[in-house]
């Protein structure tokens, strides 16, 4: 039995991460953990909530909508402890922002759940039914939730989560005849989200008209003024798509032009784009500001603000 459980949780997890990593962009993939409490909701009246934690990995489709898959244990009493109930729960879940600009983003969610289930009394021996066979086995639901997530950098996300799962099954409880078994679930989870420098979309809601802003538009060279010497120092240096913000992976090429700047001291440099767009356009300041992104790395190191020129040319 258990040998079957950790399969058919494998074969859901792999099958959840295929469709993730699909499309590869790790910018939208995250992990993390899971920690809360559950509570049965079955036959018997007085029921406790019991602990319930375990790992989460998500993929963002679109600022308001993510996937996730989580796999959960958890304990849940009833019978005023006379009943313990053990599940082991994979589920996939698709999340729908309400408000995705929101500072606090309420999502819903809707998913399916495989779960294994066990019930033991209260010295933990098995419970069996009138024909005496262990109360335990799988069982699919269907996970209906309301959460909310906050996000305290960009790599971070704090997710708070409540949902109920209609689970078909009647054993849960060890107790039939009274009806399907489910069961509530209260979850925090701390996600982290893989950080990726060749990123190739903009996680801003953008109209057609600024697509052409999410690409990727590096300065095209940098070379000396001086015609003697045109050493290739341009090349590699790259941005967060639709933003001036130089990539980690820019800044060795950058401190290779101000090596170069150190060691010949009477040589300027100009900073070279072009754009298919006019001076109004999104591209043209794009560009621009890029260019002036490589000035102010290369001023801040000592580098003289007269030493760099800034030429933007349209076709």
């Amino acid at each position: 039995m258990h040998m079957k459980r950790w399969t058919w949780t494998t074969l859901i997890l792999l099958a959840s991460a295929t469709a993730s990593l699909s499309q590869i962009d790790k910018t939208k993939l995250g992990a993390g953990i899971v920690v809360g409490g559950s509570k049965l909701a079955g036959d018997i009246e007085t029921t406790n909530t019991g602990l319930t934690g375990g790992l989460m990995l998500t993929y963002q489709l679109s600022p308001r909508v993510y996937l996730s898959t989580t796999s959960t244990y958890g304990k849940m009493t009833s019978g005023l402890n006379a009943i313990n109930t053990r599940v082991y729960n994979t589920s996939i879940v698709g999340n729908y922002f309400v408000l995705p600009n929101s500072p606090i983003k309420p999502f819903l969610s809707l998913g399916l759940s495989a779960l294994h289930y066990e019930t033991t009394d209260g010295d933990d021996a098995a419970i069996l039914d009138p024909n005496g066979n262990h109360y335990r086995g799988w069982a699919q639901a269907l996970q209906l939730g309301l959460g909310f997530q906050l996000n305290p950098s960009k790599l971070w996300t704090l997710n708070t989560v409540g949902n109920y799962s209609f689970s078909g099954e009647d054993d849960l409880d060890a107790i039939t005849g009274g009806g399907n078994d489910g069961f509530f679930k209260g979850m925090v989870g701390l996600v982290r989200y893989f950080k990726n420098d060749g990123i190739r979309h903009a996680d801003a809601r953008m109209d057609d008209s600024f697509h052409e802003a999410k690409k990727a538009l590096p300065v095209e060279q940098v070379q000396p003024i001086r015609k003697r010497q045109k050493p290739a120092l341009g090349g590699g240096i790259k941005f967060v798509p639709g933003t001036t913000r130089l990539l980690d992976s820019s800044l060795p090429h950058l401190d290779k032009i101000y090596d170069f700047l150190v060691a010949n001291p009477g040589e300027e440099i100009v900073l070279l784009g072009k754009s298919t767009r006019s001076k109004r356009s999104v591209n043209y300041a794009l560009v621009v500001g890029r260019a002036q992104a490589i000035k102010s790395y290369l001023v801040k190191k000592g580098i003289t603000s007269k030493r760099i020129i800034v030429n933007q040319r349209r076709k």
